[in-house]
């Protein structure tokens, strides 16, 4: 049965966005001082003694390092994972919106509403920027005007500003994903997000631009991705979509000051969380 609950009622609390792993209810687990594995419960904020098997598997979570991903290197190699076939952004709408949810947040101190854009990327997975999320102890997806519990942080890369959530029972199917290794600068794209959320009312909001660079950084092997496609606040965490509809990017972030100087990460990073391979 699918996890709805009421807009007015966002009644899943969620400790320590993108800071903690949230494993079954625990959180920041240690030894001791008499060597026995506790960790603190989520639900009452105190410690607790949790068995061995758990605390081993909390601590390999938390040690985790991704492996190298294995990414095809050249654009012949990657071709016959892109489709030739461009598509009407008319369809590519059809197809990539539904993939795509807006998130809301609440935030303790007076109460105040976040809200943000996210992708589907695996069965209840969603990605988005983890920004979206920084000071809130509840969250919640909005899908087709159901409201849905998310009760954890799945996995984040804070660094890149990237965060996988887990929402039970979404019935949002997975996006198809492309890469940004074959990308060229004038390639056209598109952006599916909400900008400026409920203060307007513009969730799934499509927009057309072009890739106006390829902003490459000496640690990382795939570039920032910047667009003319026009970004708003609140559709951070959105889908930034080829012609034939691929996702290739996470829109995050627009100059304030000039026009249509807007960013998006590469989608390739997300391939660096277990739970999205």
């Amino acid at each position: 049965m699918r996890r709805i609950i009421s807009a007015l009622a966002l009644v899943t609390a969620v400790n320590g966005f993108c800071d903690e792993i949230v494993v079954d209810g625990f959180t920041d687990c240690e030894r001791a001082d008499d060597g026995r594995p506790v960790c603190i419960s989520a639900a009452t904020g105190s410690y607790q003694v949790v068995t061995e098997a758990f605390f081993r598997n909390y601590t390999a979570r938390r040690s985790y390092t991704p492996a190298e991903p294995k990414f095809l290197s050249t654009p012949q190699e990657l071709a016959p994972q892109i489709s030739a076939r461009t598509m009407s952004p008319a369809d590519v709408f059809a197809s990539a919106s539904r993939s795509v949810v807006f998130i809301v947040t609440v935030v303790p101190t007076g109460g105040y509403y976040g809200q943000g854009s996210g992708v589907v990327v695996k069965p209840e997975i969603i990605v988005t920027n983890c920004h979206v999320l920084k000071g809130a102890n509840e969250v919640g997806v909005f899908y087709h005007s159901d409201l849905y519990a998310a009760p954890k942080v799945l996995d984040s890369q804070l660094e890149r500003d990237l965060c996988l959530l887990h929402v039970p029972g979404l019935p949002a199917p997975a996006i198809p994903v492309g890469t940004t290794a074959v990308l060229r600068v004038g390639q056209a794209v598109l952006a599916i997000g909400a900008p400026h959320g409920f203060d307007l009312g513009l969730d799934l909001t499509l927009s057309e631009g072009l890739i106006s660079s390829l902003r490459r950084q000496a640690h990382e092997r795939f570039p920032i991705i910047q667009t003319s496609a026009p970004i708003s606040p609140g559709s951070s965490g959105g889908a930034l979509l080829t012609s034939d509809g691929l996702l290739i990017g996470i829109t995050t972030a627009g100059h304030g000051t000039a026009q249509n100087i807007n960013f998006a990460l590469p989608i390739d990073w997300i391939r660096e969380f277990p739970a999205a391979r």
